[in-house]
């Protein structure tokens, strides 16, 4: 006969040897599982701020809808359907498993991720900031905020940052310590907010569309379709300006398709030049060597990538052919680097990218036609090795494609 054990019961010397053992993020949500006591226990302690740092996440799109219900997409996930409609899934790349959250809020609304923690979500033009582990939910203001804002102005992306403003502190807790850049399809406008603010704020610029945004050294730099830098100081006038900074380096070519990234490394601004070919065309046009065949109904595939460092002072473009001991991660997220040898199991000198190509045509096409002629998101996504050219898998499952927003990397945080 199986005698069956209360663990709440568990003496607390015990516990505590347990808890010793502890090494990673995964080994918490473990521990915490176990029973409320346990939990209470650990939380208590902040026992959590020992651990080893943890691997982004991927959060996984949300399930597909069919017209006879819901298509579940983990063959060993068992619930029932009202269950399933409130749940978000996260692939952790340290454990190779998939975790499943009871997270309602993030359901049905458009995500973009953050390697604070906290997602940015968006419903009807409704914005708030959501830790996926905590819950803990901070509103931003409403687009309709926005001067002549139409429901036309579909957003592009969205960038968390720590605000430079001058009256936080230690003390203050993160969330109220950021500010939100959004960057809008449509038209030119980049906006940003902070949690409280009751309006956004428009950015005045000439520039054309804008696809990626970074802080650093209490500046923002902005980089647009056509690769030109931009930057602007938020917190000093009242009428945010961005003023040109940077042109494209000459090394890339933009005849193909190409997206573009800005990251920070070691207090440096580097630019992420990401390179496609097309399914219309015959692989052999693009000479590419390592080319990988092309997913069913995905038109377009990550062929390579290029990193250049600015030197803030010519303002000059250099390309840097490795990244030593970093990695980049990229995609529909707040593009960040983080140091290998400090987050075990992550590759060096690689950049890990996810599907973003087709993410603000599809909103276009979505709000125009519905679903039908969409194309699927999702697909396009791997490690790039900037020493071999190669690109490799991180996670390999049919629950990808999507119509909805496609996978994207955060760095779990309690707070």
């Amino acid at each position: 006969m199986v005698t069956r054990r209360n663990w709440s019961q568990l003496p607390q010397e015990l516990q505590e040897l347990i808890i010793r053992k502890l090494s990673t993020f995964e080994d918490y949500l473990s521990f915490v599982g176990v029973c409320q006591s346990w939990r209470s226990n650990l939380v208590s302690r902040h026992h959590y701020t020992f651990f080893q740092k943890t691997l982004p996440w991927l959060m996984l799109p949300e399930p597909q809808v069919e017209d006879d219900g819901i298509t579940y997409e983990e063959d060993d996930l068992v619930i029932d359907e009202d269950d399933h409609n409130e749940t978000r899934s996260f692939f952790s790349l340290s454990r190779n498993k998939v975790y499943h959250f009871d997270l309602p809020q993030a359901v049905g609304c458009h995500c973009w991720g953050s390697p604070y923690g906290w997602l940015v979500t968006c419903s009807d033009g409704n914005m708030s900031i959501l830790n996926p582990l905590s819950n803990v939910c901070v509103a931003l203001p409403p687009l309709s905020s926005l001067r002549n804002y139409s429901s036309s102005h579909s957003v592009r992306k969205v960038v968390l940052a720590i605000s430079p403003a001058s009256n936080t502190s230690s003390a203050t807790p993160l969330v109220n310590q950021f500010v939100a850049l959004v960057m809008f399809s449509g038209d030119k406008k980049l906006a940003f907010a902070r949690p409280g603010d009751r309006a956004w704020t428009t950015v005045n610029s000439s520039s054309a569309l804008y696809e990626d945004t970074v802080h650093i050294n209490d500046q923002f730099y902005a980089i647009d379709v056509e690769g030109v830098v931009c930057r602007f100081d938020i917190s000093t006038t009242p009428n945010q300006v961005s003023l040109h900074f940077a042109c494209l380096p000459g090394e890339i070519d933009m005849e193909e398709g190409c997206r573009f990234y800005l990251v920070e490394m070691l207090g440096e601004l580097h630019m992420v030049a990401r390179f496609f070919y097309l399914q219309g065309r015959y692989l052999e046009y693009y000479h590419l060597e390592h080319a990988r065949p092309f997913e069913e109904h995905h038109h377009a595939q990550t062929s390579s990538f290029q990193v250049f460092k600015l030197d803030l002072c010519t303002k000059e473009w250099k390309e840097v052919h490795t990244l030593g001991d970093y990695a980049f991660f990229l995609g529909n997220n707040t593009s960040f680097s983080l140091r290998v040898s400090e987050y075990p199991g992550c590759q060096s000198d690689a950049i890990y990218f996810t599907d973003d190509y087709k993410w603000e045509s599809t909103l276009h096409m979505e709000g125009q036609h519905g679903k039908e002629g969409m194309e699927s998101i999702g697909l396009d996504m791997g490690v790039f090795d900037l020493k071999t050219k190669r690109v490799k898998p991180f996670y390999d499952s049919d629950d990808v494609p999507t119509f909805l927003a496609p996978p994207i990397w955060i760095t779990p945080n309690l707070y």
